[in-house]
């Protein structure tokens, strides 16, 4: 049987329950002893069924983060998402000048000519 346990008592203020505001369920984060990790199937499915990521501790302390494929994708693509956007505001304080979404597709189209499907 696999012990997860919800709160961590030295990380306590890091690691509280999260809401998702979408559908309003609050998110445990989920702690598992090192020694749990021998139960491969269990942690599959947890990994599976979470859509957040689960911490495994070695002698009471943080010791490594595991999640699922899905949830790693998800988290790759919200860094690269915030890595856009840091992108844009360093352009918009250097004052490079913006230009609006439809002048830019006129300028494709005017220059390639618009592609009929």
């Amino acid at each position: 049987m696999l012990l997860t346990i919800s709160v961590v008592y030295r990380y306590n203020y890091l690691m509280r329950p999260k809401t998702n505001s979408k559908e309003g369920v609050i998110l445990m984060t989920t702690i598992i002893p090192i020694k749990d990790l021998s139960n491969t199937t269990e942690i599959s499915e947890l990994c599976q069924s979470q859509q957040s990521p689960i911490f495994i501790t070695k002698d009471g302390y943080s010791s490594m983060v595991i999640m699922s494929m899905a949830t790693y994708e998800k988290q790759m693509a919200l860094l690269e998402v915030y890595r856009k956007l840091g992108e844009a505001e360093e352009l918009e304080k250097s004052g490079i000048s913006n230009i609006e979404g439809r002048k830019v597709f006129e300028r494709l189209r005017d220059k390639y000519g618009q592609k009929t499907v």
